[in-house]
């Protein structure tokens, strides 16, 4: 199966002086994106990482999955089961959010302060915009502390998925060495981005979970819907 993800970095600097020969790699394909995942295409003249004059595509993605639905996210009660709920990853292991794991996180963090339900056993999610405005950022409003964190792309500024541009070298080029990812990590076929690691440390240290989906994404009001990591929805057809 073709992998559904594109690494937009693919050049990092050399040093001066030494003859070194990276050789090209094959380029993207821009016909590979799905119907719709592209809204506009071009190709500019850019600069890669080592200097390098060159020419590169600049895509703009749509901003939200073609080929699946987003979320669910957080699940209503303590009883939900996996599939009413998504996952979440600390860098230690991938959870279902499911009922159990949110009754499950004062163990799990070992900190008496998580509850993220009310004495029903409703979970207590951001339901509404004001709430994920206030909650799906890394300075968390203390009134929505001990939350589950979820956004509707309907709440993104005019209700539109947030596009992103992005510039990839037509003729990739072999890295002299490994570098250090700054920022997106890279656009999908199906139109989503490709965050950097979710700023776990701030989200949990507000005592909230920043659901994902199944496929490993979420929504924020800044960036809509993007992913942190892939989940099985990373085939497109056979390579």
């Amino acid at each position: 199966m073709a992998p559904l993800f594109v690494v937009l970095f693919a050049l990092a600097g050399c040093n001066p002086g030494q003859d070194h020969d990276h050789g090209a790699t094959t380029g993207l394909d821009p016909t590979l994106f799905m119907d719709g995942a592209v809204l506009a295409t071009s190709i500019e003249d850019c600069t890669l990482s080592d200097g390098t004059q060159t020419k590169c595509y600049s895509i703009t993605i749509a901003g939200y999955p073609l080929n699946h639905s987003v979320g669910p996210f957080c699940p209503p009660k303590t009883t939900s089961v996996a599939e009413e709920g998504g996952i979440w990853f600390d860098g230690n292991a991938v959870y279902d959010v499911d009922g159990p794991f949110i009754l499950g996180l004062a163990t799990l963090y070992d900190d008496d302060h998580w509850k993220l339900y009310d004495e029903d056993g409703n979970v207590r999610i951001t339901d509404t915009p004001e709430a994920f405005d206030a909650a799906a950022r890394p300075d968390v409003d203390p009134e929505y502390q001990n939350y589950c964190v979820e956004g509707r792309m309907e709440w993104l500024e005019n209700g539109e998925p947030v596009t992103s541009t992005v510039m990839i070298p037509t003729t990739p080029v072999v890295a002299e060495r490994v570098g250090r990812a700054v920022g997106n990590l890279g656009i999908t076929l199906n139109g989503v981005v490709i965050a950097a690691s979710a700023p776990v440390d701030a989200i949990l240290s507000a005592y909230t979970i920043a659901a994902f989906d199944d496929c490993g994404g979420h929504i924020n009001p800044f960036d809509g819907y993007h992913l942190h990591g892939a989940r099985g929805c990373s085939e497109v057809g056979v390579a």
